[in-house]
């Protein structure tokens, strides 16, 4: 799509960071321009990616200078800076964050439209595939508008997918200083529970918009390689994710069950997958010893985060029949308990 002068009202930014993405870039910036409507504007952040990036991306600013424009970062920032400079510069009602490394399927964009013209809600989400497999980002219904805060919030946190390229949210809903932390990993999650809280409408797209990359030389796929030693500063930081969002719902009141269980329910298998990495981790290494201290220095901080004790969520699993999340998170309290 050639655009070279703007004909409508920008109803989306379309915002991308960019470090380190040269393989990927195209396929990514593609799969946006050619389905964008005229409507839609494109941001692209440089975060002083020393390969070529920043020339491909220069090169669709040149190509689509209506439709197309960038900017750049003095030094390198992080993601998290990243997406919130792009936010500064937005100008669409609303925003959707696409990592650079990922592409839009066809008819992604047409499909947000559609709901945005028929229904205009606050958040829509969609499902995403990788590696073939579609993956859903919702636990609810799809297809129809939510105005239930607690069904939103709660199926939100419930489905467990809390990153922000799979939400389309209105750009107001960011107007309360809600941004990213600069200079964490996990940053996602510090934020989608918070957003998810904010909207009070919701559509959810059962169709995948997005195809995910999987790439074993990502940061967070580093931090989680058990062949690795464990990497305690990006754990932390996941720990440190969801903190305060249990006050933030005591201050919503009552009606929040549902976002309770799906919040703790997040923080819980966070928990066990971290207490499992660093089980394996110091097993792999012959360092036993100092597997409890760590585990419940982790259980501590992270069951702050959570509007449910972890004890009583093993209880709600056994009571539900889920056994594969009783076991997880009893022996990840076990292993606290040394």
């Amino acid at each position: 799509m050639s655009v070279t002068e703007r004909s409508a009202p920008i109803w989306l930014s379309v915002l991308v960071p960019i470090y380190k993405v040269e393989a990927y870039l195209d396929q990514c910036l593609t799969s946006i321009i050619e389905q964008a409507d005229p409507g839609v504007e494109v941001v692209l952040c440089d975060d002083c990616s020393p390969d070529g990036s920043g020339t491909i991306a220069q090169g669709y600013v040149d190509r689509y200078p209506a439709q197309v424009r960038m900017i750049r970062h003095a030094q390198n920032s992080g993601l998290s800076a990243a997406r919130n400079s792009l936010l500064e510069v937005a100008r669409g009602d609303y925003v959707w964050f696409i990592d650079s490394d990922d592409w839009l399927r066809p008819g992604a964009i047409a499909a947000v439209a559609e709901v945005v013209r028929s229904h205009g809600p606050d958040l829509i989400g969609c499902n995403y595939r990788r590696k073939s497999a579609v993956r859903s980002s919702f636990s609810g219904p799809a297809g129809r508008l939510l105005t239930d805060r607690d069904e939103i919030a709660g199926g939100i946190c419930s489905s467990r997918k809390m990153y922000a390229w799979l939400r389309i949210s209105r750009r107001e809903l960011w107007g309360g200083g809600l941004r990213f932390p600069v200079g964490r990993l996990f940053e996602d999650a510090a934020v989608t529970p918070w957003l998810a809280l904010a909207a009070r409408s919701y559509w959810h797209i059962a169709s995948p918009l997005i195809e995910y990359r999987v790439r074993s030389d990502s940061i967070v796929a580093g931090a989680k390689n058990l062949r690795k030693p464990f990497d305690l500063a990006s754990h932390l930081d996941l720990a440190e994710a969801l903190q305060g969002f249990p006050e933030a719902l005591e201050r919503e009141g009552e009606g929040f069950a549902r976002t309770r269980m799906g919040a703790s329910h997040f923080v819980a298998m966070e928990f066990a997958k971290t207490a499992e990495r660093i089980f394996r981790t110091r097993s792999h290494q012959g360092n036993t010893g100092s597997v409890r201290e760590l585990v419940s220095r982790f259980r501590a901080r992270m069951e702050q985060a959570s509007p449910i004790p972890f004890e009583q969520m093993c209880a709600a699993y056994g009571r539900s029949g889920r056994w594969v999340q009783w076991v997880r998170l009893r022996f990840a309290l076990s292993l606290a308990e040394g």
